[in-house]
């Protein structure tokens, strides 16, 4: 078996909502390969102890960053406390899956608030770490923004208008931040995955679960660790001269 690479060695990273699903894959694949990791968490410091100790366990560090992209005090202050930083990944986000029509708009900004301002407001707030650590001799191109988008954002999603309005959002913000942001040698990117075996998939109908794997070319639905190793391409100095890109990451459920 080929040993997962050490891209990351002396780099630190954060990584929004990892105390779960895709999130928790990302967190734990970017310390594996040598990133100290903040696990950025909202609700319950328990969840995010144990994605600690797995990283630990991956052969990584981390430590549990309490951080509601929601509040811009709490955003502040998680991003303060971190200093220079190499790594951000805007992964937190939530879903109110339900027919537009029986929805509110309680509902609506509730997801947008989540999914696209916040990380808006979490990548505002890091761009002076980020551009810290682009100037402290590490390569330019190592430093990195990356979005955890959705197909939904690309594709109609019924039952779902507000979730993909802000992944769409989300895809919009990436593509215009990274000019923005390229002269302070900042890349930003996404990913866009399909269906995942984590996260927010397991909520879904068993039989609304299989008509989606039907639609996919390859006939399955994604492993977290596939998402997270797409992101670390993406954060990493391989990926030096890519910015502005969506990647797809979908198992072929969109084309």
């Amino acid at each position: 078996m080929t040993a997962t690479p050490r891209r990351f060695e002396g780099r630190t990273a954060l990584v929004t909502g990892a105390s779960r699903g895709l999130g928790h894959a990302i967190a734990v694949r970017l310390a594996q390969e040598g990133a100290h990791v903040h696990v950025g968490y909202r609700l319950s410091p328990e969840p995010a102890s144990a994605v600690v100790a797995a990283c630990i366990a991956a052969g990584g560090s981390a430590c549990v960053r309490p951080l509601d992209v929601r509040d811009a005090d709490s955003v502040r202050v998680a991003f303060e406390a971190i200093g220079a930083l190499d790594i951000l990944v805007n992964n937190a986000g939530i879903t109110r899956p339900q027919p537009f029509m029986m929805g509110t708009h309680e509902d609506d900004a509730e997801v947008v608030d989540v999914n696209l301002l916040g990380a808006m407001r979490c990548t505002r707030a890091a761009i002076r770490g980020l551009t810290q650590a682009a100037r402290s001799g590490r390569p330019p191109s190592g430093v990195s923004v990356v979005n955890v988008a959705s197909v939904a954002g690309v594709r109609s999603s019924p039952g779902q208008a507000s979730y993909a309005a802000s992944k769409a959002g989300l895809i919009g913000l990436t593509s215009t931040l990274s000019r923005e942001l390229a002269s302070l040698s900042i890349r930003v990117n996404a990913v866009v995955p399909g269906l995942f075996d984590a996260g927010m998939a397991r909520t879904l109908d068993h039989h609304k679960k299989r008509a989606l794997v039907g639609s996919i070319a390859l006939a399955r639905m994604g492993e977290a660790a596939e998402l997270a190793a797409a992101v670390a391409f993406l954060a990493s100095s391989e990926a030096s001269y890519i910015t502005g890109h969506a990647l797809v990451v979908d198992g072929g459920m969109t084309v």
